[in-house]
């Protein structure tokens, strides 16, 4: 969260001072100022793709572990281990609950 801030912070210094560049000549303070704004707007970027990421990695260790326990339920069920099947239980508890977070 701070770093979205800061990159909010830098990203509007750097059009404030982009803006102020242009209003009194000076290229130079243009040019840092689309620079900085640049620079924050691509991290923001960056960070944005970083947590989709995370929530697909989520997503998908969320199916692995429903598999899971459908796998160790069902055998557990079919041997009468109920040690197996309890832990394939489990497994569908924490499959389940990784899911809908990451949507």
């Amino acid at each position: 969260m701070a770093e979205k801030i800061t990159n909010s912070f830098h990203s509007a210094l750097g059009a404030t001072k982009e803006t102020l560049g242009k209003a009194v000549g000076s290229e130079q303070l243009m040019a840092s100022g689309h620079a900085e704004k640049a620079q924050a707007d691509a991290r923001a970027v960056g960070q944005h793709t970083m947590q989709e990421g995370d929530k697909s990695y989520q997503r998908v260790q969320g199916s692995v572990d429903e598999a899971a326990r459908r796998a160790k339920a069902t055998m557990g069920a079919a041997t009468g281990n109920t040690k197996m099947q309890t832990e394939g239980n489990f497994h569908e508890t924490s499959g389940t609950a990784r899911k809908p977070t990451n949507q």
